[in-house]
């Protein structure tokens, strides 16, 4: 299989195969930062698994499966947990923007609307 990105690595936590960024120079970086380029929230819940990040980010298993379908965002208080707990893998932007493509796309819009004229 091609992938878009050379940095793409294979990891297989609890049994599963994922492939996540790593090392890529276009990632964006994190404050909490390890090193590693920050991941979508629905990728880091599919790798450690719906029981661990519930566990771990103090949430219902239905919550954190809810999540990783991106069937539901997290609230912002929810997300400043996610970041802080996950030391920096995942960061605003991948909670935040994926959910908003998922949502485009799902509307059968591909872009977003444009912008308004402002009007004085």
């Amino acid at each position: 299989m091609d992938y878009p990105c050379r940095y793409l690595k294979q990891l297989k936590p609890n049994g599963m195969m994922c492939w996540l960024k790593t090392g890529c120079p276009d990632a964006p970086a994190s404050p909490h930062s390890t090193g590693s380029p920050a991941m979508e929230l629905s990728v880091y819940i599919h790798c450690i698994g719906d029981e661990a990040a519930a566990r771990q980010f103090g949430v219902a298993l239905r919550t954190a499966s809810s999540w990783r379908r991106m069937e539901r965002a997290p609230s912002p208080q929810q997300a400043l947990k996610i970041v802080e707990l996950s030391l920096g893998q995942v960061d605003w932007k991948g909670i935040y923007a994926p959910y908003a493509r998922h949502r485009l796309r799902r509307a059968g819009k591909l872009t977003l609307p444009p912008a308004r004229e402002l009007r004085g």
